[in-house]
C-alpha cells in the first residue's frame, strides 16, 4: 500500500517546490525591470564631456575622441538651483571629476623663488693686460689660458727698433753728461714713457749695450681667462696680450623672472645651492639687480658677491638660488589653481549652494601678486566663501555646454533652444585668419624647442626656451582671437617658473593640449604636424604633444622611454 502512492507524493512535493520557486522568480524580474528602465533613463539624461573640449557631449561614459581624456558627467541642464546663473553638478559628478573646493581665508604669506644662475668673475677684477711697446713678440713666458700670474711677473719678450732707438740715445747722452746733464734726464724720461722702470733703465746705463728683446711685465695679478698673442705676432701700443681676472673674488650671477621683480629687492638674502659641490651651501645677499629686463628671455639678472679665497668656485658653474621674503600682512587669500585667466580678467568657479547637487558661480576677481603657490585676493571674494581649486576647468566646461556664464562666455547666455539637438551645440571654436596663422607658427616653433629640450633631459634648456616662449606670447597675444586668449590654460603662464624638470613636464601636459586646439584652427594647410600620444604619461592617464616630425621622440620621459607613444593624429599647418 505505501509502496502504491509513494511516486504521486514525490511528484506533489515537487509541485508545490516549483510553484513557489516560480513566484519569486517572477516578483523579483518585475522589481528589476523598473530598475534597469530607470538606470537606462539615467543614462540617457545624463550628458559627458571633456574638461579641455567641452564641445564634446556623449550620452555615454568613454574617452574624448580628440585628446583621449576620461570624460566626466553634467547634470541635466534643467537642475539649474536657486540661481538661474549658476551650474549645478551631482555628488558622482564632483567624485568622478574629482572636485575640489576651499575656503578663502584671512592669512599671512611668504614670498619664495628658485631661481638658476652660474658663476662669473667680478668684473671688478677683471684687467686687460696690453702691450706697452711697439714691436714682435720674441718669447712667450705665459702659454696657456688658466695659468696664475703674479704683479710684476715676466709675460713676454719684445724686439722693438723705438726702443732699440731710445736705449741709443741714453747711451750717447751719457757721454756728454758733464756738459749737458739734461740730455741724460731726457733720454731716461723718454725710457720711463716706454714703461721702463729706474732699475732697467739705471741697469743698461751701467752695461753700456742695447737690450735687443725687452720684457713686459704684468701689472697685476691673477688667473689668465684668454690668451690673444702667438710668437712672431706684431703688437703696438695697447694690444691686448692677456685677459687676467682676480678669482679671489666672483659674482654669482642669477635670473629673475618678470613676475618676481616686485618682491625681490637689493640686499636681500639668499642660500646658493651650487651643483659642483653636492652637500653644499652659500650665503649671501642680493647686491645689484639689472635695471633693464631682456627683451627675449623677459628675466633681469641679479648679482651676488662672493668671497673665493680658497678658489673653490669656478667661473661657468651652475647654481641654484633660494630667496623667500619676509613673513607679510594677513590678507585673503587663494590657490593659484582657483583662478582661471581670460586676457585681462581673472575668475574664480563660488560654491552658492549644496543640497541634493552642488551649484557653482563664477566670479570676477582681483588678485594681488603669486605668493607661492597662492594669490593675494584684492577685490570679488568675502572670508568664508568656498571656490573650487581643483577641477577648475571641468567646472567651466559644464557651465558652457548648460550655456552659463564661463571664462570664454562671462555674461550669462541666452537658454539654449529645445529644438536644437544637444549634438549640434558647441563652444565657440577657434578660428584663425593668414595673419593670425602667421603668428601662431612663431608660437609653434617656440612650443617645438621646449618639446625638444625636454626630450632630451636638458632643463635649463627647457625653461629657457619656455621664457622664450612667454615673450612671444606677450608680444603676440593680443593680436590673436579672443578665443585664443579665453582658452590659454593658467598653468601655461608659469611654464617657465618650474622648479625641476618633472614639474615643468607636468605642466607641459595640458600646454600641449592648448598648442594642439591652436594648431587645429591654422588657416590653409599645406605641410603636417604630429599630434603623439604616450598612454603612460600622466601617471597612465595618457598625454599628447606636437611635434613636427612622425618620430616619437617623448619629452614626458625624455631618455628614459624615448620611443614610448604613437602617432594620434596629422594636422595639416601653412
Amino acid at each position: 500500500m505505501l509502496k502504491k502512492y509513494k511516486h504521486p507524493i514525490m511528484y506533489l512535493l515537487l509541485l508545490v517546490v516549483g510553484l513557489l520557486l516560480g513566484k519569486y522568480w517572477l516578483g523579483n524580474s518585475e522589481s528589476a525591470q523598473p530598475q534597469a528602465e530607470e538606470m537606462h533613463e539615467h543614462s540617457e539624461e545624463t550628458i559627458w564631456t571633456c574638461s579641455m573640449h567641452p564641445q564634446i557631449r556623449q550620452n555615454k561614459l568613454g574617452k574624448c575622441p580628440l585628446c583621449g581624456m576620461d570624460l566626466t558627467p553634467l547634470a541635466s541642464e534643467g537642475d539649474t538651483g536657486a540661481d538661474p546663473s549658476s551650474i549645478s553638478l551631482s555628488p558622482y559628478a564632483m567624485k568622478l571629476a574629482d572636485i575640489q573646493t576651499q575656503a578663502v581665508r584671512l592669512s599671512s604669506g611668504t614670498q619664495e623663488a628658485r631661481l638658476n644662475g652660474k658663476i662669473v668673475a667680478d668684473e671688478r677684477l677683471s684687467k686687460t693686460q696690453v702691450s706697452h711697446l711697439n714691436g714682435r713678440i720674441e718669447r712667450l713666458m705665459v702659454n696657456f689660458t688658466g695659468e696664475q700670474i703674479q704683479a710684476g711677473q715676466v709675460l713676454a719678450y719684445v724686439y722693438s727698433p723705438e726702443l732699440a732707438t731710445a736705449q741709443k740715445e741714453l747711451l750717447e747722452a751719457l757721454q756728454v753728461a758733464d756738459q749737458n746733464p739734461d740730455l741724460v734726464l731726457a733720454a731716461k724720461e723718454k725710457l720711463r714713457n716706454w714703461k721702463l722702470t729706474d732699475k732697467q733703465i739705471e741697469q743698461i746705463a751701467r752695461d753700456g749695450k742695447i737690450q735687443e728683446q725687452f720684457p713686459i711685465l704684468a701689472q697685476s695679478g691673477g688667473v689668465v681667462i684668454e690668451k690673444q698673442v702667438n710668437v712672431g705676432d706684431y703688437v703696438s701700443i695697447g694690444t691686448p696680450l692677456y685677459q687676467v681676472s682676480d678669482l679671489s673674488q666672483v659674482w654669482a650671477m642669477v635670473d629673475i623672472y618678470e613676475t618676481d621683480l616686485a618682491w625681490i629687492k637689493k640686499n636681500m638674502p639668499v642660500t646658493l645651492s651650487i651643483k659642483a659641490l653636492p652637500g653644499q651651501s652659500v650665503s649671501g645677499k642680493i647686491d645689484f639687480i639689472d635695471p633693464v629686463i631682456d627683451p627675449s628671455t623677459r628675466i633681469a639678472r641679479g648679482r651676488i658677491v662672493l668671497p673665493n679665497k680658497q678658489g673653490v668656485l669656478k667661473p661657468e658653474m651652475f647654481l641654484t638660488a633660494q630667496l623667500q621674503s619676509q613673513n607679510q600682512e594677513e590678507a585673503l587669500r587663494i590657490p593659484a589653481s582657483a583662478v582661471l585667466w581670460t586676457g585681462e580678467r581673472s575668475v574664480v568657479y563660488v560654491k552658492t549652494k549644496e543640497a541634493s547637487n552642488t551649484h557653482f558661480q563664477l566670479r570676477n576677481i582681483t588678485v594681488g601678486a603669486l605668493s607661492g603657490d597662492t594669490y593675494t585676493v584684492l577685490q570679488g571674494l568675502n572670508e568664508g566663501e568656498e571656490v573650487v581649486v581643483n577641477g577648475t576647468f571641468a567646472v567651466d566646461a559644464a557651465a558652457q555646454l548648460a550655456g552659463k556664464p564661463s571664462m570664454m562666455s562671462p555674461k550669462e547666455a541666452e537658454a539654449p533652444s529645445t529644438a536644437v539637438p544637444k549634438a549640434e551645440k558647441k563652444a565657440a571654436p577657434i578660428v584663425l585668419s593668414k595673419e593670425e596663422s602667421a603668428e601662431v607658427l612663431s608660437l609653434l616653433k617656440s612650443y617645438l624647442d621646449i618639446k625638444t629640450a625636454l626630450s632630451k633631459d636638458d632643463f635649463a634648456q627647457a625653461q629657457k626656451a619656455a621664457s622664450q616662449w612667454m615673450g612671444l606670447w606677450e608680444d603676440k597675444k593680443s593680436t590673436l582671437p579672443e578665443a585664443v586668449q579665453a582658452s590659454f590654460p593658467t598653468a601655461a603662464a608659469h611654464l617657465h617658473h618650474a622648479s625641476d624638470i618633472e614639474g615643468l613636464r607636468n605642466t607641459f601636459l595640458s600646454f600641449s593640449q592648448w598648442m594642439i586646439q591652436v594648431a587645429e584652427a591654422l588657416n590653409k594647410p599645406h605641410s603636417t604636424l604630429y599630434v603623439q600620444f604616450c598612454p603612460m604619461a600622466n601617471e597612465d592617464k595618457g598625454g599628447h604633444w606636437l611635434s613636427d616630425s612622425d618620430e616619437i621622440v617623448n619629452p614626458y620621459f625624455g631618455a628614459s622611454m624615448h620611443s614610448c607613444g604613437e602617432v594620434s593624429k596629422e594636422i595639416k599647418t601653412p
